[in-house]
């Protein structure tokens, strides 16, 4: 992990489109079957595709209720990036309590009516928006929980109460990337 500021290297130095490319390169070598991101707002995909020979086929990022994403996501669809959603059911990193995912009302009210788990109620929505989700668990009842997920549809009405619960919040914000003089804050991490 890096400590200090010389521990990095910046995009001036080595910018996303040279990574890209030895990314395709690994592609064409046969050394990877597929290759894609993680992380990459839409600026940052279009900067890649400018100049791709083969464009990134996924972009993992941090998606859930409170952290929708619909402009990435939208982003994406149009130009055949597949999404996987990280901490789909939130993260405890965070010490808001009042940001506590899987103790919303809401989504709590939708899992009684529904006859499931809050966490199955978080997965379904972002699986019916057309991504893949990650959960972590090291959990076997929480694992074969989250499977489970795939028997459950959320009505359109579940989905309308979900889309509003959208904060923009990032469970996982990137401050750990911050070091004094570093090349790197959050907010350029998301927002460059």
């Amino acid at each position: 992990m890096p400590e200090k500021a010389s521990d990095f290297i910046p995009l001036s130095e080595v910018p996303l489109t040279n990574t890209w490319k030895g990314m395709e390169a690994a592609l064409e070598q046969g050394l990877a079957k597929h290759i894609g991101v993680s992380n990459f707002n839409e600026n940052q995909l279009k900067e890649i595709k400018a100049s791709a020979v083969h464009k990134p086929e996924m972009n993992q990022v941090e998606m859930h209720p409170f952290l929708q994403q619909e402009a990435l996501q939208s982003f994406c669809v149009k130009n055949d990036i597949l999404l996987t959603a990280y901490a789909p059911l939130g993260s405890l990193v965070d010490d808001n309590s009042t940001l506590r995912l899987l103790e919303n009302d809401t989504i709590k009210n939708i899992a009684k009516a529904r006859h499931m788990s809050p966490a199955q109620v978080a997965l379904a929505y972002t699986i019916q928006r057309g991504i893949a989700v990650i959960p972590k668990s090291i959990n076997e009842a929480r694992l074969l929980q989250n499977l489970e997920t795939l028997n459950h549809t959320l009505t359109e009405e579940d989905m309308a109460l979900l889309k509003d619960l959208d904060k923009g919040h990032r469970f996982i914000d990137g401050k750990f990337w911050e070091v004094e003089n570093g090349p790197y804050t959050a907010d350029s991490i998301w927002n460059a």
